[in-house]
Order: C-alpha cells, then sequence, then structure tokens
C-alpha cells in the first residue's frame, strides 16, 4: 500500500509570510493576535501616494453625498471597524509623519 506525504508544500512567497508571522506577531490584553502588515518592497516605493488615497477619498464622499443610502452602509461599516479595534483614528500631531500615513491599524 502507498503511503500518502501529509506534508504541505508551500511556495517561497508562502515560506516568507509565514516567517514574518512567526517572527513579529504577538498578542493583546484580550489574547487577540496582532500582526504586523508586511510591506512587499521598501516602504519608499510607495512615493507620494498619500496624495492619491486622498484624492480617491475626497471622490468616495462626493459619492456618498449623493447616495444616502451606501453613505448610511459606509459609516455604519467604519464605526464597526471602530468598535472592533481594526483601526483607530490617527492622532491631529502625527496625521501629516510619512511614517504613519499609510498604515490603517495600530496595535
Amino acid at each position: 500500500m502507498e503511503e500518502i506525504n501529509h506534508k504541505l508544500q508551500f511556495s517561497k512567497e508562502e515560506d516568507k509570510c509565514e516567517a514574518y508571522f512567526v517572527s513579529t506577531y504577538n498578542r493583546n490584553n484580550e489574547r487577540r493576535f496582532i500582526v504586523e502588515l508586511p510591506l512587499k518592497g521598501d516602504v519608499e516605493e510607495l512615493g507620494e501616494s498619500y496624495h492619491i488615497a486622498e484624492r480617491r477619498f475626497k471622490t468616495l464622499e462626493r459619492k456618498l453625498g449623493k447616495q444616502s443610502n451606501l453613505k448610511h452602509q459606509y459609516y455604519g461599516f467604519m464605526h464597526e471597524y471602530l468598535n472592533l479595534d481594526h483601526m483607530q483614528e490617527v492622532p491631529p500631531d502625527e496625521e501629516n509623519h510619512p511614517h504613519i500615513t499609510y498604515r490603517i491599524t495600530r496595535s
């Protein structure tokens, strides 16, 4: 009878992801996993993405201003994200810090 190999074969990318998780995760007081978001490549490669994101957000605001049902759903989703601690508001003194504005979550 043949023996079945139960060992999973991961790609180099998956191995790298696993190693990153193991080296960066911790747990908070509620025993929830906290993991740093990985970035492919250098942070400097993000360039001036802040202005692009700001422009897209303003477009979204205009769209929400025209569609009250969508606006209600969007605001509900964002409040749920806040309540689940999946995101936090960036304090005003950190808004223009180049190494903070690209992130969504903080631990």
